[in-house]
């Protein structure tokens, strides 16, 4: 596992932290303060990153940086100081600096733009750094490519060969990209692919697309590939926020305004309502087929929808519910906020089991609040800790999966 790699080269890894002013926490100086089901663990952990085991890891921004930066606005009000960006290399567990690629995307002479990528080398290859980008970064599963969301368009990108055009076809029937929407009496440009989602094999890929409207659909699909798209049988106001690809033609999204939950068929390209959850706006739940978890204010729900039974689940002790991720098989990870009165953004992580009804607690320090939480690997889950409450001073912790006992 990478994150072992990381772990066993803590030596190293803390003189490189310590020439460039970094900081590392290790096992021994984080005793006790992580806590599963009320009992203190002994943890690993080290100062705080953001990333998954695809993803390279990023050393996230620290208050030093930050005061750096600060100090240095000239009498123009210009910074003439650049928060470094340092990534844990997987291959050397050595720290290092990402490379920066200009590529340029030119769809016609009005629509043409730069954009940057910082990126590793990774196992010979280009591996993109995603996050605090002005755009949204997919990943094509078994490809080394990556599906980018600018300005109303999804983009292919290539890194070893630095090309980036447009994924999706330029016109659709009697639709064309350089189509405009009128509301409220003034016209826009049709936000024509985004929020893309793709199949576990890579070969079929859901969007969002207003060109038909409202009224025809607004999910479409496309066959990477053959390249043919078409629109899914289903009207609405629909969105593929995908909860889950139960296989490689079946997915599960989330309706937003619609107030329910809809099955994709791939092969016939339409949508059926398989749950109905009555909540405008929501926009989070748990989710593994059959089990579908829906949060709510004073106890929430678990539906089971191979028949429709209901049961409660008792969060009443929690006022907030900030996040929720899959887990491993019918579990789900979920994240609540409960103040107390040394903390008014503690927070408090459960992993769930939607089939038994029972949990894991994981808890810290009162003054601490847990900032991050979900699956990091196939068995380890990341948790972003920010110490004081503060978010530019986070530990990373890595918990393994098998020593959760659910109760």
């Amino acid at each position: 596992m990478k994150k072992r790699k990381i772990i066993v080269c803590f030596t190293i890894l803390f003189i490189l932290m310590t020439v460039i002013g970094f900081a590392l926490l290790t096992g021994s100086e984080a005793d006790k303060q992580i806590s599963i089901n009320s009992i203190p663990q002994d943890i690993e952990a080290m100062r705080g990153v953001s990333g998954t085991g695809d993803e390279p890891m990023v050393l996230l921004t620290t208050n030093n940086e930050l005061q750096k930066l600060f100090d240095s606005i000239d009498s123009t009000g210009e910074y003439n100081y650049t928060i470094p960006k340092y990534v844990l290399s997987p291959e050397t567990d050595e720290l290092i600096e990402p490379q920066t690629v200009y590529i340029t995307a030119k769809i016609d002479d009005l629509r043409q733009w730069e954009l940057s990528f910082d990126y590793i080398i990774t196992d010979g290859r280009r591996q993109l750094l995603k996050g605090d980008n002005v755009y949204d970064v997919t990943d094509i599963p078994g490809r080394n490519e990556y599906v980018i969301a600018y300005n109303n368009m999804l983009l292919l990108l290539d890194l070893e060969k630095e090309t980036l055009y447009m994924y999706t076809s330029p016109t659709i029937g009697e639709y064309s990209y350089t189509d405009t929407i009128v509301s409220d009496g003034i016209a826009h440009s049709v936000l024509w692919a985004a929020m893309p989602s793709f199949n576990p094999s890579g070969t079929k890929m859901l969007y969002y697309s207003e060109r038909a409207g409202y009224e025809n659909g607004l999910i479409w699909m496309m066959d990477t590939i053959t390249k043919e798209e078409s629109m899914i049988s289903l009207k609405g106001v629909y969105t593929p926020r995908v909860l889950q690809w139960y296989d490689d033609n079946t997915a599960y999204i989330l309706g937003i305004s619609s107030k329910d939950i809809v099955m994709i068929d791939i092969k016939t390209g339409t949508g059926s309502i398989v749950y109905e959850h009555g909540i405008s706006g929501l926009s989070q739940v748990g989710f593994s087929y059959p089990y579908l978890l829906i949060p709510k204010s004073g106890g929430s729900r678990i539906i089971n929808l191979s028949d429709n039974t209901v049961s409660n689940y008792d969060d009443s002790e929690y006022p907030y519910f900030k996040t929720v991720s899959p887990g491993i098989g019918y579990d789900t990870l979920l994240l609540y906020q409960k103040p107390n009165d040394n903390n008014g953004y503690y927070c408090e992580a459960i992993v769930l089991d939607m089939q038994t009804g029972k949990k894991c607690v994981i808890t810290v320090l009162d003054k601490d609040t847990i900032c991050g939480f979900r699956m990091y690997d196939e068995d380890t889950i990341i948790m972003n800790v920010a110490i004081d409450s503060d978010i530019y001073n986070q530990m990373t912790y890595f918990i393994e999966y098998n020593t959760l006992v659910k109760e």
